[in-house]
């Protein structure tokens, strides 16, 4: 394990003591930095990367290179993507926890299985609906100058993220793909602003404009889309929405982290939701074969529920619950559970086929799944910092975490 390294960024583009790219006979073009925590032997590691990437089918452009980086850690190997993304893991493949033999534990006639959505097939293919393996909103209740309704069971008029590659191509979500002229290319490179190293892992932070992602209230033109957050008094200012990681060596879950800051001369930052989103597994309603997350559900620690096609649903803690085999007519949405949900293709655990996603630190309450029809795949998660950040503040950070196979 790396000795406890914490610097900031200026430090680490003048160091190199923790990574490197390097070039082998089976991969000619320079791979990731790597950040390797695995204990295995590093040429083998090197191997596990390259058929992980591979694995993707992405082309020289959208795909993994030397300006991303990759984590390894002895149950995932994760691909954190800098280029056109604020380093979003776009790959995360589940390992066997074996230093001795590492070795992938999903796996497709030999081809390793990104977890996540993007390339699952190993055709190189990104979401139609989401940006990337990962979806962040946030709704904005102040009506654009544009808009004609803000109405709706949750008077939205516009939505906020940040600014990331890969547009929306699914024709369901004009209002969505409305922003995606002018968005950032895949060779925008986005630099963290802090990493620390440790012997438990890595954290690694980015930071970035809070603007227009989504131009809803009646209109879907584009206008106002990438520009500043739209404040209650109609002027737009900088919010900036921090996202990060903490990955670990030796443990079986990945923790996403979010954080805003709120400059000083700025009004009180709120919005009627907090920040929706979460984790993008898989296709739906035509999940991969080896990632069916929507065959059964467990909670364990109250009832909770969903509506599908007019019939409830019920979870009873502590058991497995099979969902129908019935196809929805609408999105299937879990959400404020307020416990830790698992989503899994069989009752026991095989082949890295149960997920858990649990919020720590702050905003418990919100967590769930939805299978969306609209977007088109399966996503776990739920909403963060549901609460307003002062003038000059820099809000607590909050924390959701996605378990692989968990020990009950």
């Amino acid at each position: 394990m790396p000795k406890s390294i914490s610097f900031i960024l200026v430090l680490l583009f003048v160091t190199s003591s923790f990574a490197g790219c390097f070039t082998t006979d089976e991969q000619k073009e320079p791979l990731p930095i790597i950040h390797d925590f695995s204990g295995a032997p590093s040429e083998h590691v090197n191997q596990l990367v390259i058929r992980a990437l591979d694995g993707l089918g992405l082309d020289e452009e959208s795909g993994p290179n030397e300006k991303d980086r990759v984590f390894v850690g002895l149950w995932y190997i994760a691909w954190i993507d800098e280029t056109g993304f604020y380093g979003k893991i776009n790959g995360l493949w589940t390992l066997n926890g074996d230093p001795n033999n590492l070795d992938f534990t999903m796996l497709e006639n030999d081809r390793p299985v990104n977890l996540f959505i993007v390339g699952e097939d190993g055709d190189g293919k990104w979401p139609a609906g989401y940006k990337g393996a990962e979806h962040i909103e946030f709704p904005n209740n102040v009506p654009e100058e544009d808009d004609t309704d803000c109405g709706g069971e949750f008077g939205l008029c516009s939505q906020f993220s940040l600014g990331e590659a890969s547009n929306y191509t699914d024709p369901d979500i004009h209002t969505w793909r409305a922003c995606n002229s002018s968005s950032p290319t895949w060779k925008t490179h986005f630099q963290p602003i802090e990493i620390v190293e440790s012997d438990t892992g890595l954290r690694i932070i980015y930071e970035g404009l809070l603007t227009k992602q989504g131009d809803f209230g009646g209109s879907s033109n584009g206008n106002g889309c990438h520009e500043n957050y739209l404040f209650e008094d109609g002027i737009r200012r900088p919010v900036y929405l921090r996202v990060g990681y903490e990955l670990y060596s030796t443990t079986n879950f990945i923790d996403r982290i979010l954080q805003v800051r709120n400059p000083e001369g700025n009004p009180l930052f709120d919005g009627p939701h907090g920040f929706i989103g979460g984790f993008v597994i898989t296709e739906w309603p035509n999940p991969h074969p080896l990632k069916q997350f929507n065959q059964h559900v467990r909670v364990m620690e109250k009832t909770a529920g969903v509506t599908w096609n007019n019939q409830q649903v019920n979870f009873e803690p502590g058991v497995w619950t099979s969902l129908p085999d019935e196809l929805p007519n609408h999105d299937i949405v879990l959400g404020w559970a307020g416990q830790p949900v698992t989503l899994s293709t069989f009752v026991d655990e095989l082949n890295s086929t149960t997920i858990t996603l649990t919020n720590t630190h702050l905003d418990d309450d919100d967590s769930g799944f939805c299978l969306c029809i609209v977007h088109g795949a399966i996503e776990i998660g739920g909403g963060l910092i549901h609460y307003p950040v002062e003038s000059g503040e820099l809000s607590e950070e909050a924390t959701r975490r996605l378990t692989i196979n968990p020990n009950f």
